[in-house]
């Protein structure tokens, strides 16, 4: 059976469409929903995001203060925070606070990264570090996120039974907040996340049963 050649046009131009949309979808952009208040007033609860994945280079600036959506270290759903803190960014840990780049933010009594006075240059890939008990929360997700078991004996770090007092980074290192800085679980709880968790940036609100907020462009 002999096909049309005026529709052979027309079936190239909607595969052609079908391959473009999929490869977006699958590679350039994704959705996520805003699922609580640690965003707030910049994202509300309900606000459905489009986001530019985490494959473009470049996502995150040198002077960030980007919003992200990243892998929960703990868990398997996904979170989206400000990124206060990026690599070579001084952290500091003291009386009951954490400072990066001048700006300070309280700590929670229990379970938290900072039990103590600290200073961590925060590390980007390639950098070693010295680990130890005390900036291991920093990075216990990190590296158990590869799959490896973390066990502290008498104040030395054992990595998969090894005794290791210093680790490579293998990607780039950041500390995350939310706006809502009493109602948002973070960095200051789970430690750094890693640029592999990162999913991608939002861009701006698609949908929201919240008035005036579609199109609301992420800052």
């Amino acid at each position: 059976m002999r096909i049309d050649s005026k529709l052979i046009k027309p079936f190239r131009l909607l595969l052609f469409l079908l391959f473009a949309v999929l490869f977006l979808k699958f590679f350039v952009f994704g959705f996520y929903r805003v699922m609580s208040l640690s965003m707030f007033p910049a994202l509300h609860k309900g606000d459905n995001l489009l986001i530019i994945k985490n494959y473009i280079p470049g996502l995150i600036n040198s002077d960030s203060n980007d919003v992200i959506v990243f892998n929960n270290p703990e868990g398997k759903n996904t979170l989206v925070k400000r990124v206060l803190g990026k690599p070579r960014d001084t952290l500091k840990c003291f009386s009951g606070i954490v400072n990066i780049n001048g700006r300070s933010i309280p700590l929670n009594i229990t379970d938290i990264t900072c039990k103590d006075t600290l200073l961590l240059v925060i590390p980007g890939k390639g950098d070693k570090i010295d680990l130890n008990e005390a900036v291991l929360p920093f990075f216990r997700n990190i590296i158990s996120m590869k799959q490896k078991k973390i066990n502290i004996k008498n104040g030395i770090v054992f990595i998969n039974g090894l005794a290791s007092n210093e680790m490579l980074i293998e990607e780039d290192c950041y500390f995350v907040v939310g706006d809502n800085i009493n109602n948002s679980r973070d960095s200051r709880y789970f430690g750094l996340i890693s640029a592999d968790m990162i999913i991608g940036k939002p861009l701006f609100v698609y949908w929201s049963h919240k008035t005036g907020r579609i199109f609301q462009w992420i800052k």
